[in-house]
């Protein structure tokens, strides 16, 4: 059975509801509000909220549903959190009807943290996270995160700048993979890999790729 309590701390809110509409409604909880960075002085925003993901399956077919241009706030969020209860444990199954991506970050989240989540792609239509960097995305980091089933890109690194500096740690790729990382960004360097565990059954698991 799939769960449907989608917990934001600090205020431990459970959003009872349709699971999806529940991971949905937690975004736009996160891309929105929070106090301003004072000390980056670029007028980013730190998200009022994490996001916890409960034990069990979740099944998303909306493009966007972990990270997508949310409205009314069009502040760049830095310090992103999204976290499952463990690897296999907390999983998330993205089928969607288009091609397209879970997570699309338009320019708007840096310093993102992803940890001990289980993403499955469902068919080739499926892609991971599509970040076209303008000077936000960069310094993300994955831990204990395993990528499975099938999948186009896992990551698409577009645009001009930034989309730098991204970590793996422990985390898994298997299954049937398009391309690992594509990038055409000239900035999309210094990426680290620390325990990583890479065994696509077919395709590309490049780490970096403009193919």
């Amino acid at each position: 059975m799939e769960q449907d309590a989608i917990t934001l701390l600090p205020n431990k809110t459970a959003l009872s509801v349709d699971a999806q509409a529940a991971v949905e409604a937690a975004r736009d909880m996160l891309m929105n509000g929070g106090r301003v960075d004072v000390g980056a002085g670029t007028g980013d925003r730190i998200p009022p909220a994490v996001i916890t993901l409960p034990p069990g399956k979740i099944t998303i077919t909306d493009l966007g549903a972990l990270m997508a241009e949310v409205t009314p706030d069009t502040r760049r969020s830095r310090g992103v959190l999204i976290q499952g209860a463990g690897r296999y444990v907390t999983e998330i199954v993205f089928d969607p009807a288009t091609a397209g991506y879970l997570i699309d970050n338009r320019d708007r989240g840096s310093n993102i943290t992803i940890r001990d989540v289980t993403f499955t792609g469902a068919s080739s239509l499926a892609g991971f996270m599509n970040s076209p960097g303008n000077g936000g995305p960069q310094n993300m980091a994955f831990e204990r995160v395993v990528w499975r089933g099938t999948w186009d890109k896992v990551f698409n690194l577009t645009g001009s700048d930034c989309n730098s500096e991204l970590v793996f740690m422990a985390c898994t790729l298997i299954g049937s993979v398009g391309t690992f990382m594509y990038s055409n960004n000239a900035q999309a360097v210094n990426h680290t890999f620390i325990g990583y565990n890479l065994e696509p059954n077919t395709g590309n698991g490049d780490c970096c790729t403009n193919r």
